[in-house]
């Protein structure tokens, strides 16, 4: 395992992080598994969360998120 403590932003969701670090809102299900939190947990700004970086389901769209400055957030 890779683990990265990462800070949540404002208005991001589990589904959020998972796309901007795993590369797919599938990996919510790990994230939530690796923090001990419900699925449909609210999350904090400010929040740290771990991340395995080795369970990254589409490395594009991670590099893609990171080039472009993308970080998602539900409105």
């Amino acid at each position: 395992m890779a683990i990265i403590n990462i800070k949540v932003q404002d208005r991001q969701t589990l589904l959020d992080v998972a796309v901007q670090y795993l590369g797919d809102a599938t990996g919510a299900i790990k994230l939530a598994m690796l923090n001990d939190l419900a699925l449909t947990e609210d999350l904090r700004a400010g929040q740290i969360l771990r991340v395995d970086t080795e369970q990254v389901i589409n490395p594009k769209v991670v590099s893609y998120l990171r080039e472009k400055d993308v970080i998602p957030v539900t409105d």
